[in-house]
């Protein structure tokens, strides 16, 4: 007779083999499009605006290997830094080092999101087992491995999927840290993997610094104690001293720049119509609310904003099918068995 732990096992190895090939389908199918190609060439130590390849762009001729010559290490900072509006130069150094091993091509290139994109599967597992049950964690890993948001990601060469997966983790760490308030030797281990996955956190993307507040919320409620607050104090500046570095003195400053800009074209666009870069509506309560709602409601029904389209009534309806049959398995599981 099969143990359940055994079961357990092979019934996570077919969830994460699955989300596996779901991810690998058609992965190169559609090429490479804008944001990919700046992905590949920022990671490649090239500037978007050419202005670190002169010597090629004013050569009468020029070959692919001169345009893809080794740069400089100044060369890649000065890529980064001009390029980066909020976007990961962890990732960029991270798949800097995979093409040089794999190569250039699309697939190359989307398959080290797979790969994260897969891990999330595997975390979400542990997160659910963790905190809630073995049945949650496997119901769980089963939405996101089939889950259409996380596979679409996955097919893209940029830093979502690892940023997904860095924020899961930390939190994943945040709430054991919650969960040890009194086990010394514990915790500082826990503390030590939580500054370094917050931080990387935030050199992936710097959003995720909300998320990170929510943290600094919760553990203000929960840790209770004065020693618990200062060890938590020093994991946050740990991890924010590599974005705070980033932001005073490397791409920070051409984030800020770039994002003032966008807001007064945006603001401009607005208040006078143009539709250069489509319809720009003034950020009042009822635009805000009404932009929003359909992120919203992506947390509940997997319609990932296309509720107008095919596609996202066939979700909407997949994800209530799978909702009914499961609140009505739990209702009668007992009968069932």
């Amino acid at each position: 007779m099969i143990s359940i732990n055994y079961k357990n096992s092979l019934i996570l190895l077919v969830i994460l083999i699955a989300g596996f090939l779901l991810r690998l389908y058609q992965l190169d199918t559609y090429s490479i499009f804008f944001d990919e190609k700046s992905t590949l060439l920022v990671s490649q130590g090239i500037v978007l605006e050419g202005a670190n390849q002169k010597e090629v762009f004013t050569a009468p001729t020029f070959t692919p290997s001169d345009f893809w010559s080794q740069k400089t290490l100044a060369d890649y900072y000065e890529a980064m830094t001009r390029s980066d509006i909020g976007n990961s130069p962890f990732y960029y150094l991270l798949l800097h080092i995979w093409m040089d091993v794999f190569g250039l091509g699309d697939f190359s290139i989307r398959f080290f999101s797979v790969i994260f994109s897969t891990l999330i599967i595997g975390l979400t597992y542990l997160f659910g087992k963790r905190f809630f049950s073995v049945r949650t964690g496997l119901i769980a890993a089963s939405i996101v491995a089939i889950e259409p948001f996380f596979i679409a990601y996955s097919h893209q060469a940029r830093n979502y999927s690892l940023t997904f997966f860095l924020t899961l983790l930390a939190t994943y760490l945040f709430l054991q840290i919650i969960e040890n308030g009194n086990n010394k030797n514990r915790q500082l281990k826990l503390y030590i993997a939580y500054a370094f996955a917050a931080g990387l956190c935030l050199l992936s993307h710097f959003l995720t610094i909300s998320v990170l507040l929510a943290h600094a919320i919760y553990a203000l409620f929960f840790l209770r104690s004065w020693n618990n607050w200062i060890k938590m104090g020093i994991a946050a500046l740990v991890a924010l001293s590599g974005v705070a570095w980033w932001m005073l003195f490397a791409g920070g400053q051409w984030t800020l720049r770039t994002l003032q800009y966008q807001a007064e074209l945006y603001k401009e666009m607005a208040e006078t119509g143009n539709t250069t870069f489509g319809v720009i509506l003034p950020a009042t309560l009822v635009n805000v609310f009404n932009k929003s709602l359909p992120v919203f409601s992506d947390l509940i029904i997997f319609t990932n904003g296309m509720t107008d389209a095919l596609e996202g009534k066939r979700n909407t309806a997949v994800a209530l099918a799978v909702g009914i049959i499961l609140i009505l398995w739990y209702r009668f599981r007992d009968r069932i068995q």
